[in-house]
């Protein structure tokens, strides 16, 4: 995995008036470590350090009309759903994804770092296929049915919020998740 792009970030953030919450402290890192499995990709470490994800209410959306969650949020997101799969039970929110319909089912090596209304998720792949690469961005919606890789990583999904003004459910998918 390429190492985080911390100027281009910048860029991004400078270009759409991001306002993000105070970077990432060490206790809300050693918490998500604790609940994400198996480890946290290095760029989304980088990049909580930045900002510790948005607020909802100050300021544009980061990544295509989605705003980007906390770690603490993004530590709940995976523990919930976690507790949601015990027993076999599928959460709703991953119901409608193609992949998972194929028999995928999500697991905890899929950090959610956006969710938006209306379910789209955006995750990191952790454990990815031998076809996939670690770090990969998948995008989920539940709405759309549309489930695939849109970025190889953090660094190409932040070039793609500088080079689109959509909402990220009309991006292209670069290939099914693998």
């Amino acid at each position: 995995m390429d190492k985080f792009d911390h100027a281009k970030y910048q860029q991004l953030l400078d270009a759409k008036s991001i306002k993000l919450k105070s970077p990432l402290e060490s206790g809300g890192l050693a918490y998500l470590e604790k609940v994400a499995e198996p480890s946290i990709p290095s760029q989304l470490v980088e990049m909580l350090k930045f900002g510790d994800g948005q607020s909802r209410h100050d300021g544009p959306p980061l990544f295509g009309g989605e705003f980007l969650e906390s770690s603490k949020d993004i530590a709940g997101w995976i523990t919930w759903h976690h507790e949601e799969e015990q027993g076999d039970k599928l959460s709703d929110c991953y119901s409608n994804c193609p992949y998972v319909q194929q028999g995928k089912l999500w697991r905890t090596d899929w950090i959610p770092i956006i969710y938006g209304p209306g379910g789209v998720f955006l995750y990191l792949d952790c454990a990815p296929s031998k076809l996939g690469s670690y770090g990969q961005v998948i995008l989920s919606s539940v709405d759309t049915g549309k489930c695939g890789v849109i970025a190889k990583d953090l660094n190409e999904l932040v070039a793609l919020a500088l080079a689109r003004e959509e909402l990220i459910t009309s991006w292209p998918l670069k290939q099914k998740p693998v």
